[in-house]
């Protein structure tokens, strides 16, 4: 088991960006399918056994970048749970180390009140034992300030590595925020959609109007690594569409999601995926920051 919090990190940054490869992978495979099924780049379309060859070789990079972004996740969340429980084993140490040097300072106190009603010796004693409680002293407080920032660091980690969510009552306040709007339609764009993209859209799909029709659209996207919320709506947007777009902006952003926009939709990013409604305003997904 690897029991140095730098060494963790850097394997947990080596897999992370693993991953990263991986979703590459994965997007030249859908881009090899792409090509294959809906253009005539090298006559794929004329040459049914090119088209044939072209697909095949696509489908396997996609499967082989789809199993190695499982692999490198499956890593990586091993390695931060290592570093979760190695962080809390240092700071357990240094909460009994802080405890045993206060009571070794509580030792010495009591050696320089008895050092004081003897002889001159005596009094020689109780100077060095003073001296030594001052020393544990800085040592406990110098531990105390180690324990708080461990116990900082441990609290960023479980923050970062947890799933996105809305509680019940943050869904109630984004809803109250947009009640005052007409219904209206809007999508949901899913990048590369896994388990904790699908649950913060059920959460935020969940912060809307009942009255809202809501649209789903999952693909992949051309541009690469996108990550949090972006709040998009078309190029010809109403002045209220504006005014709806940025209040789902400012309510996310209220419960602490990481949120950009609005700005104009970009379907040339979006690759694959169809919707059953046509929508001014679009929620697009990406992973988690």
């Amino acid at each position: 088991m690897v029991t140095d919090v730098s060494s963790t990190s850097t394997l947990l940054t080596r897999w992370e960006v693993g991953e990263y490869v991986s979703a590459i992978i994965v997007i030249v495979g859908v881009i090899g399918e792409f090509i294959a099924d809906f253009t005539n780049i090298c006559g794929v379309q004329i040459y049914q056994r090119r088209k044939d060859r072209l697909g095949k070789l696509s489908t396997l990079v996609l499967l082989v970048g789809l199993a190695l972004e499982l692999f490198c996740l499956a890593r990586t969340n091993s390695l931060s749970g290592q570093e979760i429980a190695f962080l809390n084993t240092v700071a357990a140490d240094a909460r009994v180390r802080a405890a045993n040097a206060e009571g070794a300072a509580k030792g010495f106190e009591s050696k320089i009140a008895e050092a004081q009603r003897g002889t001159a010796e005596a009094g020689r004693d109780a100077e060095i034992a003073r001296k030594n409680a001052e020393q544990i002293k800085l040592e406990a407080e110098e531990l105390r300030k180690q324990n708080l920032v461990l116990q900082t660091d441990v609290l960023k980690l479980q923050e970062k590595l947890a799933d996105r969510h809305l509680s019940p009552e943050q869904q109630k306040s984004i809803s109250a925020k947009l009640s005052k709007y007409a219904p209206l339609p809007v999508m949901f764009a899913l990048y590369s959609a896994d388990g904790e993209m699908e649950r913060i859209a059920s959460d935020i799909r969940g912060a809307l109007p009942s009255t809202w029709m809501v649209g789903y659209r999952r693909g992949s996207s051309s541009e690469g690594g996108f990550s949090g919320i972006r709040v998009e709506l078309a190029k010809d947007a109403t002045l209220d569409e504006n005014s709806i777009a940025s209040e789902l902006v400012t309510a996310f952003k209220s419960e602490r999601l990481t949120v950009s926009g609005p700005v104009t939709i970009r379907d040339a990013a979006f690759i694959g995926g169809e919707s059953v409604i046509t929508a001014r305003i679009r929620i697009t997904i990406g992973r988690k920051p």
